[in-house]
């Protein structure tokens, strides 16, 4: 009965070690997989930043950064990265999501068209791929364009979300020009496709990215949201959130 007793009462001192507390399991969505923005929450999973702050992120691929807004809202996600122009336009039309905190500060979107193509102009007619039809990347595309004299309307649009899938497109030959995000920017360059502009030419002064939270989830898991906080304020070598 003793050795019961002492069993029973170590079981329950380490139920309640602060080591010994559950992990939260969060679902983080991210266009794409392998992208530079998820570098950090990569290396914070191998190091084990999260679940030293009580939580067990969950990378899930998204074929577009509305895509992963879109899961958000609807709870299958706990938390996306996406566009700020997609985590604004959810709240703006009633999605239950709010934006947690900024990821990255300038644009670092490039626009690489076939080494033929010299200049804007040149695309007049062509098939450029972006992001999608209200994606962040046909904004940038269109106010750069603007203001080398290619008017709206005047090429023509395909889509796709992910900026692999845009410069396979590209490397194919399948499209003129496409947006692209690093390091298939540097890529493109290498491969001596032409390099037409920046979009931190015309948003240098507006957030690219930032991660949005589902409300319920954050509401009935604030301890959650804290600890993803602090492990990503540490991934990225800040000492406070």
């Amino acid at each position: 009965m003793i050795s019961r007793t002492i069993a029973g009462l170590a079981f329950i001192a380490l139920a309640h070690a602060p080591g010994a507390l559950a992990i939260e399991t969060i679902n983080v969505g991210n266009t794409g997989a392998g992208s530079p923005l998820q570098w950090p929450s990569h290396i914070a999973i191998a190091k084990g930043f999260y679940r030293e702050a009580g939580v067990d992120v969950q990378l899930i691929p998204m074929p577009s950064s509305a895509a992963g807004m879109q899961q958000l809202a609807a709870g299958s996600l706990n938390l996306s990265s996406s566009g700020l122009v997609d985590a604004v336009r959810a709240i703006d039309k009633g999605a239950p999501t709010r934006l947690l905190r900024t990821e990255v500060a300038t644009s670092p979107y490039e626009i690489y068209a076939r080494p033929a193509i010299k200049r804007f102009a040149d695309l007049k007619g062509k098939i450029v791929m972006i992001g999608g039809a209200k994606d962040i990347t046909r904004i940038y595309f269109e106010e750069l364009a603007a203001a080398n004299g290619l008017k709206p309307g005047e090429n023509d649009y395909v889509y796709v979300g992910a900026t692999a899938a845009r410069f396979a497109a590209l490397s194919s030959g399948s499209i003129d020009a496409t947006i692209l995000f690093p390091p298939f920017n540097f890529q493109a360059s290498a491969a001596g496709f032409t390099r037409l502009a920046g979009s931190a030419d015309v948003a240098s002064a507006f957030p690219f990215s930032g991660y949005s939270m589902n409300v319920a989830w954050a509401k009935a898991k604030p301890g959650a949201v804290a600890g993803f906080m602090k492990a990503y304020a540490r991934e990225i070598g800040r000492a406070h959130v």
